[in-house]
């Protein structure tokens, strides 16, 4: 719930709820989603503009994901990196975002985490059009066919499909105005 509560604007009781979960899994010793949560926490870190805490959970999710085995839960992490990366509007690091994109989105890849690699390549395209660089992100492979959702497929899918439209695959605002109408309504 914490997670909704970040990306719908509610910060402080997204943080709190997210850090109570976490106090949580370490008072009681559960190891299942504990990285995914962590890394949720960094991303309401992100979202609070709290880089250096959101560095610090995305490192952390990393770790406990990696020494568990938990090769999906690590690809989220790196993306989360990615996002860190690419954060500064006025001075992003672009060489850092990219290589945990690209990071992200092999291992994804790799295990068949076609949403995953849509939201970084959604990444990307944001960075690149922030920079001024959209010739990167119209030349950089977009793997369409693989980031398209196929039959019976529950992602939103953006409308069009050009180059020149970014690489802007899904269209997670609508995905992310259910989570937002959701944890108002709470």
């Amino acid at each position: 719930m914490g997670h909704v509560y970040a990306w719908s604007g509610r910060l402080e009781e997204g943080v709190s709820c997210l850090q109570r979960a976490l106090a949580d899994y370490e008072r009681t010793g559960i190891g299942y989603h504990h990285s995914l949560s962590v890394g949720h926490l960094g991303e309401a870190y992100l979202l609070a503009d709290q880089v250096e805490n959101a560095r610090a959970c995305a490192d952390r999710a990393i770790s406990l994901a990696h020494g568990r085995g938990e090769r999906g839960y690590e690809a989220w992490a790196l993306r989360l990196f990615g996002d860190i990366g690419s954060h500064h509007h006025l001075h992003p690091d672009v060489t850092t975002a990219t290589a945990h994109y690209g990071a992200a989105m092999s291992l994804a890849s790799e295990l068949d985490m076609r949403p995953l690699v849509a939201h970084c390549h959604l990444g990307l395209g944001k960075l690149y059009r922030r920079t001024g660089k959209r010739e990167q992100g119209a030349g950089a492979p977009h793997h369409r066919d693989h980031d398209v959702p196929r039959d019976g497929d529950d992602v939103l899918a953006g409308e069009g499909g050009g180059a020149d439209e970014g690489a802007d695959v899904l269209d997670l605002d609508k995905s992310r105005s259910a989570a937002v109408q959701f944890a108002n309504s709470s």
